[in-house]
């Protein structure tokens, strides 16, 4: 099998693997970028508008645009940077980190499932070349 199918296959499988699950209802209403700005304030715990727009490679009032949407939605909060008055910082608040916990037991389910199919050495195998491929 070719490796785009091979992704493409895995692809599915995680979507059906996700459709069997209880997820929040706000999930549901998320966009895909809207997620990925939450997962990059999770992942760069409390950042600035400047760190997320530098991280997702967009320009900064695209940032300043998903920010105040998602806080519209009540998913992240601003609070003042202590090392920048002229800057905020950017944290989840409750309602996103709810979300954001369920994705950790997706991904701990779908683990399992292919730790069940795939022995020890290749279950190490494959993180070792899914890590180099995601750097």
């Amino acid at each position: 099998m070719k490796l785009e199918k091979a992704l493409a296959s895995m692809d599915r499988r995680m979507s059906k693997v996700w459709r069997t699950m209880d997820s929040p209802p706000d999930a549901q209403a998320l966009t895909c970028n809207e997620y990925d700005y939450l997962k990059t304030v999770q992942i760069l715990g409390n950042p600035r508008l400047s760190e997320i727009a530098e991280d997702l490679s967009v320009k900064k009032p695209s940032a300043t645009s998903m920010i105040m949407r998602l806080e519209k939605q009540g998913m992240v909060q601003r609070s003042p940077c202590p090392e920048d008055r002229r800057a905020s910082r950017i944290s989840l608040t409750e309602k996103s980190q709810e979300l954001l916990r369920h994705d950790d037991v997706f991904y701990a389910s779908f683990a399992d499932q292919i730790r069940h199919k795939l022995s020890e050495k290749d279950c190490n195998e494959l993180t070792r070349l899914l890590t180099l491929a995601a750097e």
